[in-house]
Parts: C-alpha cells; structure tokens; sequence
C-alpha cells in the first residue's frame, strides 16, 4: 500500500505540475497534498484512500486517464473512486456533490469531504465562495439534499401570465433563471424548490412546478 501512495503522489505531482490554486500556491503542494494529508488522518496514512486524495482531480484538471492509471499499475477501486470525483461535463456543482453523496463509496465521500473543508478554510474572505462550500459540506454531511428536475414546459401560467421557457434543460435549487415574457421585461428568478406537486395546462401535459421568488 504504501508503493501505491507513492506511486499516486509522483503521477499527481507530475499531472499537476505548474497549475496553481486561488492564493498563487502551487496546486499539488498546497491543495492536493492538504486534502491527501486531511483523508490521512481518518484513514491512516497507508489507506488506499491516500491515493484517492493525491489523484482526485486528475481526470478532471489534466490529461491523465483512467486507462493512464491502469497502465501504471493503479488499482480499479482507487480509479472507479477517481471517477466517481470527476464532475462531469454540464453537471451543476451542487449535483455534483449529491451524486457523490448518493453514489460514492465511504472513501470517495471522505475524500470528496476533505476537499470541500479545505476549499471552504481558504474562502473565509470570500463570501460567494464561501456560501458555495458551506452548502456543499452541507450536502457531503447529509443535513442538506439537493437536486435538479429536467423540464418540459412550454408555457407556465403565473399569475395569469404566460412566461416563456429560458432555454435551460436543467435548473437547480438556488439557481437564478431569467424568465422571458412575450413582449413584456424579461425578469430573474431564484429558484427556492422544485417538487411533483404537478397541474394541467390547457393543450399540455401535467408538468413539474417550480417555486420561484423574484431575485433579492
């Protein structure tokens, strides 16, 4: 186990190599080995879940492959975590922290944990960044459960008044959404909860309701 750590560490430092974080730090030396130490400390410093830490954003932050860990020797449980860590191309950050919820192993979530703690320790001056991360180790924690509901809706009666889809597939808790109104000011919307408590349009299906208040 620990040649798979040091192993883990020379491919993370090499894929990383000249990146850097918010501060200016050196990615792999301030961010990556800061959440590898983190997983250490619950795990013990030879879990296989040390290699998980030093390779959790590969995939994701350089051109290192699942079929690169493979070929040097990494095991399938530490790649198949790996992956579980890689937000996917369009998936919504706070989906992303649910899915790994949902469906990571106990490592990937520890792992995934580590991560947002050390994110959200550097955002202190930093409140939007600061907002995002406490939602996040919200989510990871289990106190807060989030997702998105794709839409099919041609016409939403609010009102009395017909607003016109904003294009999105996806929206999600807390996102804000412009709403545009035939010939009338668009306006932006924060949505506050999606749900199934569905209802009829005339020439429609039942769709899925939003709630939604007016941005503050």
């Amino acid at each position: 186990m620990k040649r798979l750590i040091q192993t883990a560490r020379v491919i993370s430092r090499l894929a990383h190599h000249g990146q850097k974080y918010g501060n200016g730090e050196d990615y792999f030396a301030y961010h990556i080995n800061g959440v590898a130490d983190e997983v250490a400390l619950h795990w013990g410093p030879e879990h296989w879940a040390v290699a998980v830490a030093l390779l959790h954003d590969t995939f994701e932050d350089t051109a290192v492959t699942a079929n690169d860990l493979n070929q040097l020797g990494i095991p399938t449980r530490v790649i198949k975590a790996v992956e579980t860590l890689t937000r996917r191309e369009d998936e919504a950050y706070f989906s992303y922290v649910q899915r790994v919820k949902s469906e990571g192993t106990d490592v990937a979530i520890s792992v995934k944990k580590a991560d947002i703690e050390f994110n959200l320790a550097e955002s202190q001056d930093h409140p939007k960044r600061l907002e995002r991360y406490t939602k996040a180790l919200a989510i990871i924690d289990g106190s807060l459960i989030v997702g998105t509901q794709s839409l099919e809706i041609s016409w939403v009666s609010e009102s009395g008044m017909l607003w016109m889809p904003w294009g999105n597939s996806q929206v999600e808790i807390g996102e804000t959404v412009t709403l545009h109104r035939s010939n009338r000011t668009p306006m932006e919307f924060v949505i506050s909860e999606i749900n199934q408590e569905t209802f009829t349009f005339p020439k429609h299906k039942v769709r899925t309701t939003l709630k939604c208040g007016p941005q503050s």
